[in-house]
């Protein structure tokens, strides 16, 4: 009966053995292990994930050069006073003159009298280059009364324009002059007894 009581005791002590080594541990772990709280990432910790760049791309280039649009002189082309051209033969005056009560600064002028039955003229190499004449004829304002005048112009020996004006008249002009390589303004007197001066005002050379 005693070893059979020893027997059944053992395991007991044994359980109980274990059962208290295992309280035991478990209390020293709750005293003396704590566990280190976690950090949380701050944002320096955390790397940028890296952008794409094209490094190989160019920026578009800019039209920096860009010519301006050419501007035309007049409607139909390039212009040039006539007084600007020395002329092939004659002298002609090209002050500012007023003819029928309007001014004139760039002008041909021709003096005449009643002696100069040729009259008076003055020829320009135009070397076929111009296509008209425009400009407004007339007497100097400081013109005798009744005094008038035969205005005319030839291109290479032909008329191509004629017009009698008598003081205090005017008169606009557009000839053709067009393959024309010497041009010739004349004025013939008409009538009148002391000098006078034959004006072709705003003469002007276009393309």
């Amino acid at each position: 009966m005693r070893k059979r009581a020893a027997i059944y005791t053992i395991p007991v002590i044994v359980a109980v053995l274990v059962t208290l080594i295992t309280s035991w541990g478990n209390a020293a772990q709750r005293r003396g292990v704590r566990t280190a709280p976690v950090a949380e990432p701050t944002a320096s910790d955390i790397e940028p994930e890296p952008t794409e760049t094209d490094s190989t791309t160019e920026p578009e280039p800019t039209d920096t050069a860009t010519e301006p649009e050419p501007t035309e002189t007049t409607l139909s082309g390039a212009t040039q006073p006539l007084s600007d051209l020395t002329p092939v033969t004659g002298n002609p005056d090209r002050e500012p003159a007023t003819v029928n009560g309007q001014s004139y600064v760039n002008n041909v002028i021709l003096y005449l009298d009643s002696s100069m039955q040729d009259g008076n003229a003055a020829e320009y190499d135009l070397s076929r280059s111009w296509s008209s004449l425009r400009g407004t004829i007339g007497l100097r304002d400081d013109a005798p009364q009744g005094a008038s005048a035969r205005f005319q112009v030839f291109g290479d020996g032909n008329l191509l324009y004629e017009k009698d004006l008598a003081f205090g008249q005017s008169e606009a002009i557009n000839v053709d002059v067009r393959d024309v390589l010497r041009l010739k303004l004349q004025v013939m007197p008409l009538a009148g007894d002391n000098p006078y001066y034959a004006v072709w005002g705003e003469a002007l050379l276009e393309k």
